[in-house]
């Protein structure tokens, strides 16, 4: 789990320099930080767990997660207007119409993202079948040129030199970095997809809801106990300058990224994030 963690480390250091460039936008005055950290948590999920680079992501981040709270909104006031509670009287309610919007939001980023890694696993799929063809036309060539170079004369070191690495044909020594053997981090939706196109029995909108869960469970509850440190720190300085001095024991006068062990030397600071 903490190796998985690591490995996106990168990432996390990127979203928090651009969270807190939003933050610091905001000036001295009061404002609500959980909007920030919702949009925040979705990109990281978005990039984490969907396997969507940020480079190709637009506004659907934050527009989903405002549908979401919009969303919990809704179901909490039906929870406490009775009249709100049968179907039939609530579609009547501007709620009703508010929530089939917020709904086709939310669905909508998710419909999205599984259209796009789908294109791109058909794409990766017909680029390995046209690599697989180009080798075995390849292999072949080999083949006919063992038998060449049987018959032919090897009078000088040139002519023991192989015609498949003049040709500049992948010998066993290259590496590359798209060969099989390596082992690359595979996203859960990319892995999903790729149970159900190696027949496992996974639906379109089994996968949907899927995502639906991750995105919507995962970057609520990240997003709200961000924002309660955010506002306990606010409204404790004494314990906000405690931490301050602990990250200035750790960083000192330098900007670098923070590493995974940097966040192991974090004891006061974790303890007021636990």
């Amino acid at each position: 789990h903490l190796n998985v963690l690591k490995s996106f480390l990168d990432l996390f250091n990127a979203n928090s320099r651009d969270v807190v460039e939003k933050l610091r936008k905001e000036g001295e005055k009061e404002f609500d930080c959980h909007d920030y950290m919702s949009e925040c948590t979705v990109e990281i999920l978005l990039e984490t767990a969907m396997g969507v680079s940020k480079k190709t992501q637009d506004k659907s981040g934050f527009e989903y997660a405002m549908a979401v709270m919009k969303m919990c909104n809704i179901l909490h006031l039906r929870q406490t207007k009775v009249w709100l509670r049968p179907e039939l009287l609530f579609k009547l309610t501007r709620y009703g119409k508010d929530q089939v919007h917020l709904l086709d939001t939310i669905h909508s980023l998710t419909k999205k993202v599984l259209k796009r890694k789908k294109e791109e696993h058909q794409k990766a799929k017909k680029s390995i079948l046209e690599k697989s063809s180009l080798e075995k036309l390849i292999a072949q060539d080999e083949e006919k040129l063992k038998e060449m170079k049987t018959k032919a004369s090897k009078s000088s070191a040139e002519d023991k030199f192989s015609y498949g690495q003049a040709a500049g044909l992948k010998d066993d020594l290259d590496v590359e970095d798209n060969d099989v053997g390596e082992k690359k981090r595979s996203a859960f939706l990319d892995f999903m997809i790729e149970c159900a196109q190696n027949g496992v029995v996974l639906t379109d909108d089994e996968i949907k809801e899927q995502v639906d869960t991750i995105m919507f469970e995962g970057h609520d509850t990240t997003a709200a106990g961000s924002s309660f440190f955010l506002c306990m720190m606010g409204a404790r300085p004494d314990i906000q300058e405690k931490c301050l001095q602990e990250v200035d024991a750790i960083f000192g006068d330098s900007d670098r990224p923070c590493s995974f062990q940097d966040t192991l030397e974090m004891k006061y600071l974790e303890r007021c994030i636990m």
